[in-house]
């Protein structure tokens, strides 16, 4: 099955977005796992707790299409973007929120492993490596920066 191809492309600056590319007028297609490693990682995945006001809740809007009641594609990566690099638990926290986020693929069957590394680089970005080993034990193993701390 085919995804529409979500490419991580650097701007020339050392800064990375995520755009999507036209073949002949079209979106470019994919066939691998790019877009839904991506979209596992930075779609907002609503935080369940309802002692956080709504609005500070997040949530991405593709979530309220689901077809399976209470599933939320995404991560809650995106709840720690504001944490301190010192911050004690945060490279644990960031794994086990990417592990979660990737948790589909191995209830779907999809693959038989996922492995979440997150790094803190010597430029102050936090970075996260995932593994995916399918069931034929093809591995795709695809870098991502998460963001870069300001100071």
């Amino acid at each position: 099955m085919a995804d529409i191809k979500i490419e991580q492309i650097n701007n020339g600056n050392g800064d990375k977005y995520f755009d999507f590319t036209l073949t002949d007028g079209d979106f470019t297609l994919d066939y691998g796992l790019n877009a839904a490693m991506a979209m596992s990682i930075f779609c907002e995945q609503r935080i369940d707790d309802e002692t956080v006001p709504p609005i500070q809740r997040g949530g991405w809007v593709g979530n309220e299409l689901q077809p399976i009641e209470g599933y939320e594609q995404g991560s809650l990566v995106w709840t720690k973007y504001q944490s301190n690099t010192n911050a004690e638990g945060l490279i644990e926290a960031l794994e086990g929120y990417l592990d979660d986020g990737f948790a589909w693929m191995l209830e779907d069957g999809i693959a038989k492993d996922v492995e979440s590394n997150v790094n803190l680089l010597a430029n102050n970005k936090i970075a996260a490596t995932i593994t995916v080993t399918q069931n034929d034990n093809t591995q795709t193993a695809t870098s991502y920066d998460l963001w870069q701390f300001t100071g």
